[in-house]
This record gives C-alpha cells, structure tokens and sequence, in this order.
C-alpha cells in the first residue's frame, strides 16, 4: 500500500522515537512513532525487529485484560503500544542488529498512546526516572534540590523513602502479580510523583516491546493468557527467563544503570559531586533490603 497521509514529526530523546502530527489537522492528537531507524549506534543495529513490534503489541493487549483502575490502584502503569507493522522477509531490506542476533529482515515500527497522561496532569507531576538525577547547567541534579528542601538529614534516607522503596513495591506489582518483567532502567521508566513531597506514587514503564511475560505465574494467579497464543509465543515472550529475571532485573537495571558511579551508566558521579557522602554502596545494600 502506498502512504497517502502526511505527518511532520520530531525527534525526542531517542533518535528512533519520533513525535508526529498532522500539519493539515492541527486539533488532532500528536502521537509517538517508533521506528526502524536502519543505522549502527553505539554498535548496535536500531531496527525494531518484527517480535518486538508482536510483542510490543499484544503485551499492551495484556494489560488492557486488567482493569485500569487496578493497574493505578498499585502505583504501576504500562504506556500501551496499540498497534505495529513489520516489512516482509520477501522485501530483502536486511540490516544486521548484532552478533547474537543477526541480520533482522523483518523490522517495522510502533506507534505508543499517549492518552495516559490526561490520568496524571492534574495531581501529579511526571519526569522521566532518569532526569531527576542528571546534572543540569544551571543548579544542581532535581533530587538533590528536593532533598535540600525536605529537610531530612540524611541523603540516602531521603532516596529510600521517596524513590527506593516506593519504586520497589509498586514494580512488585508488576511482577509478581501480573508476572511482567520489564527493563526498569531509569530511561525507561516515568515517574508520576507527589508535587508537595516528591515522593513516587506511580511508576510507569514504557518500550513495552522489552518486557517479557511469566506464563506460569499468569496461570498460578488466575490472569488471562489470551493474547499470548501465538505460534512464536515462547521466543517473542521470553516465557522461561523471564521467571529468573525478578531480582537481577531490580540489581542490573534499577541500581546498575542509575546509582552507579560508573559514568557510562549511571548517574553517581553527579550526585556525588552535589552531595559529598554520597555512597552508593549504602544505596545497593538499601536496595538488597527491600
């Protein structure tokens, strides 16, 4: 079929998740377009492979089985992928992802929902995880501005309670209720957070095409399955690692990819340059405790 509409459309943070609307219509809605982008970055190929895009899509089909008043009654909240297309292998348009993965042939796009945010605009205000804990160019990383305000002594006190623990038992949720594991590294995670407090009360995961899906906790709890049938459901799921993923998902993502004073992952440095006690060992063990 060939295109017959025309959207101008804008990066955002990432270079393959653009943000599109159409100039002919300006009332109507923007959405967020997740493309293939046939490039090497950071030696990585950023097509988005066509499991990814069944993935991506009938996860969110999973979640819409749950009530949403649960799923905000928990503090969680998945950004819903509602629909994807992938070329066919017969095109020929290959483009090598990696070396574990191979040439990928089939590879499209994902278009995410952004109506979740009418749910929160009001009473909440929503920052990407990663964002609070970033250096700025003026003032300090947004953490450290909330802590010195709080006036709670004790820096990693004031994470504890208002990050760790409440990112800790909502994701808990998630996983061990719903049996959806998702990367929660801090790019991929939003936070709806308390604007007088500026604690979390809603974690929000996107890049649902990531996540993988606990068949047999599903089953054991009773949830519905259905859209999980497929022929390629146990590779385009992940069905058996997801099951060892609970606690290194928490370690490897949350505490390695954020806390960290690994200046390629992690936002240690910066918060150990605003904050001199600034541990992050005392961060992994609060972590561990939870």
């Amino acid at each position: 079929l060939m295109a017959t509409e025309h959207y101008l459309a804008s990066p955002t943070a990432s270079t393959r998740s653009l943000l599109a609307w159409d100039p002919k219509n300006p009332k109507s809605p923007a959405f967020i377009v997740k493309t293939s982008l046939a490039k090497q970055q950071d030696g990585l190929g950023r097509v988005i492979p066509d499991w990814e895009v069944r993935r991506s899509v009938m996860i969110s089909k999973l979640t819409a089985m749950t009530p949403q008043q649960e799923w905000l009654d928990n503090g969680t909240y998945i950004i819903p992928e509602v629909f994807g297309a992938y070329v066919p292998e017969s095109l020929g348009l290959g483009f090598k992802v990696d070396a574990e993965q191979g040439m990928i042939y089939q590879h499209g796009f994902i278009v995410r929902d952004l109506s979740f945010l009418s749910l929160f605009e009001k009473e909440r205000e929503i920052y990407p995880l990663f964002s609070i804990f970033t250096a700025r160019p003026v003032g300090e990383p947004l953490i450290v501005e909330w802590w010195k305000a709080s006036g709670v002594a004790d820096f990693h006190d004031y994470l504890e309670t208002n990050i760790i623990k409440p990112f800790i038992e909502k994701t808990g949720y998630l996983f061990f209720e719903q049996g959806i594991v998702p990367e929660v590294h801090s790019q991929n995670v939003l936070i709806a957070m308390n604007p007088k407090t500026h604690k979390i009360e809603t974690v929000l995961h996107r890049d649902v095409g990531s996540m993988k899906v606990d068949l047999r906790l599903r089953l054991a709890k009773g949830r519905a399955i259905d859209p999980l049938k497929s022929g390629n459901a146990s590779f385009d799921f992940k069905f058996k690692r997801a099951t060892k993923l609970y606690q290194e998902n928490i370690m490897d993502y949350f505490f390695d990819m954020t806390f960290t004073m690994d200046p390629t992952m992690g936002y240690g440095v910066a918060l150990k340059k605003a904050v001199p006690s600034y541990d992050s060992r005392k961060i992994r063990a609060r972590i561990n405790a939870e």
